[in-house]
Parts: structure tokens; C-alpha cells; sequence
């Protein structure tokens, strides 16, 4: 199991660069880093993969060697922090970390739920197979992921889809290759879930974060949305776009600028901009040493628009004032 760990671990230190999401809710970031880290998919990739080499590292040992692993992690983090929003710094000591921790890695990989309190063919099954052990951990998380942030409908919506998920995962009883078809299922679902339908007029306004240096205005027209982003970040290094277009597509409002796609979607009340590919969105929006990737607007953040969506500039900065 140690030399599996470690191969995942290679196989992400060896990307280039990465989508998906934190181990927190970007809708609460409160530091430069935090936003960082949701700012930048590869960031957030790599938080990701650290909480849960944490977790297994804190697994399945003894309370001196829990304490320690608890203590050298409290340090990292001050160190982590330390780099505020400079994403070279947290690449490269996130990139460290992880080594470290997958060193650490207990032979085994806990569940969600406690093996000694198994008492199901499930339960059994799941324990004893590293695999079914890793999709639980997994769906665990992604489950507490999607509810988070999520209007109270859509948590007890989500609670209900699970218990009858459950339900069906049952089913199999100790029969590992049907546990594992329900279970990468039932986790493709909750990633591909968290991001909620985008209203017709719901995500209009004016969003503006960390003293107005990452800013977002949004007016939606049907079935199109014109947008724009700005972003100062360290040293004074930029992102921004011009006043984009993106027309509906399924879930969200899509906007495609030569090689980049940029992505603008509701989630929590809030609105979510998504760049993508990474390399090809930052050449294009911005400086040497700024960078754009994922970044959640929270609806505590939104203004309302106090004038059409094209007659606003967000680089002035009188937008956020």
C-alpha cells in the first residue's frame, strides 16, 4: 500500500498542472494563501491530495506518533502560510510536503467510518479492500464537499440522494467488484454535482473580494452572459479580462477566447469563474507572475450593478469602492 501511495503521489508531483478543488470551501477563504490555493487549479490539486495524505498519515497509529505527525503539519502550515499569495512558494512547498507525507503513510488506507465497528458485508468488505477502503474516504469528503455552501434545499436534497444511494451500495453486500462500480459512480456524481444550475438572472452583479483586488461583474441576458474579471495578486501582477460574452451550455455560461475557456457558473448563491487549460488562459490574461485558474465569488460579495455590465470598468477599481 505504501508503494501505491507513493505512485499517486508521483504521478501528481509529475503534472504539469491540474483541475479540481481544494480540502476547504473557497466561499470562506480568508487569506491571501487560502485564495491562492482556490485561484490556482494545480493548488488546489495538491492541497487536496495533502489533506488526505494527512488523514491516512494520522491513520491507524499510535497516539505519540498521531500527536507528531499533528505537530510537524501545525509547523508546515505556518511555513505554508508564510508565502501569502505567492503561488511559486506554495507549489513548491506543497510539492515538499507531500513527499513527506507519503513517507509517512500507514500501510493501510482508512475509511470513513470506523473498522472495529463494522457490522455489515459491506462494512467488511469495504475494510478489507484498500481500494473500496480509498472510494469511501473519497465519497466522504466529495459528499460533505457538495453539501457545503449549498442553499438548505439543496443539503437536504443531497442528504436524501445519499441515504438511497446507501440503500442501492447495500445491495451488494460483500461483493467487491459491484461495490466498486456503485462507488466510482456515486463519487463521479457528487464531483460532477457540486456545481448548481445557473439561473437566469440569479448571478448578475458586481462581486468583489480581498479589499476589491479580485473583482467579477456579471449581467445576464437570457441566455447569454457578459462578464469581465480582474484580479491584482502579489507584487502587483495582474489577470483581467475584457468585457467577454459566453452563452449558455448545460449548467453554465461558457466563453471561448482563442485557445482558453472560461467557465461561469453559480454555486452556494455565489458565482464560480473557471479558466481552462491553465497555461494557455494565464499567456492570454495575464503577467509573467500571476495566474488564473478557479476562483469562487461567495454571495456575500455581490453588489448589484449599478449600471449595464459593459459601461463598468473593473481595472479603475471604483467598481469595488
Amino acid at each position: 500500500m505504501r508503494r501505491l501511495i507513493a505512485a499517486a503521489v508521483a504521478a501528481l508531483l509529475a503534472a504539469p498542472a491540474a483541475t479540481g478543488s481544494p480540502s476547504f470551501d473557497c466561499a470562506r477563504a480568508g487569506t491571501p494563501t487560502e485564495h491562492a490555493i482556490c485561484a490556482a487549479p494545480i493548488l488546489a490539486e495538491l492541497d487536496s491530495a495533502l489533506a488526505a495524505a494527512y488523514a491516512a498519515a494520522r491513520s491507524g497509529v499510535s497516539e505519540a506518533r498521531r500527536q507528531e505527525v499533528q505537530a510537524t503539519q501545525r509547523a508546515w502550515l505556518a511555513q505554508r502560510d508564510a508565502c501569502g499569495g505567492d503561488r511559486d512558494c506554495l507549489e513548491r512547498l506543497m510539492r515538499a510536503r507531500l513527499v513527506t507525507l507519503a513517507g509517512v503513510v500507514p500501510r493501510a488506507v482508512a475509511p470513513s467510518f470506523d473498522c472495529g465497528r463494522a457490522g455489515t458485508a459491506t462494512e467488511h468488505a469495504i475494510c478489507a479492500s484498500p481500494r473500496l477502503a480509498g472510494l469511501d474516504a473519497a465519497i466522504a469528503g466529495a459528499y460533505a464537499a457538495a453539501r457545503s455552501g449549498a442553499s438548505e434545499a439543496a443539503r437536504d436534497r443531497i442528504r436524501s440522494e445519499q441515504v438511497a444511494w446507501l440503500a442501492r451500495r447495500n445491495e451488494c453486500g460483500g461483493e467487491m467488484a459491484c461495490l466498486a462500480a456503485r462507488m466510482e459512480a456515486r463519487l463521479a456524481d457528487l464531483r460532477g454535482g457540486r456545481v448548481a444550475a445557473v439561473s437566469r438572472e440569479g448571478i448578475s452583479g458586481i462581486y468583489c473580494m480581498n479589499e476589491g483586488r479580485d473583482a467579477l461583474v456579471v449581467e445576464v441576458r437570457g441566455d447569454a452572459a457578459d462578464f469581465a474579471f480582474s484580479s491584482w495578486q502579489g507584487g502587483g501582477h495582474h489577470c483581467g479580462t475584457p468585457m467577454l460574452t459566453a452563452r449558455r451550455e448545460g449548467a453554465a455560461f461558457v466563453a471561448r477566447d482563442g485557445d482558453c475557456t472560461l467557465r461561469l457558473t453559480a454555486e452556494g448563491g455565489g458565482a464560480v469563474l473557471a479558466a481552462e487549460p491553465f497555461e494557455a488562459c494565464k499567456m492570454r490574461y495575464c503577467g509573467a507572475r500571476a495566474a488564473m485558474g478557479r476562483l469562487a465569488f461567495p454571495a456575500a460579495s455581490r453588489r448589484p450593478l449599478p449600471a449595464p455590465a459593459r459601461e463598468i470598468r473593473l481595472m479603475e477599481g471604483s467598481a469595488c469602492r
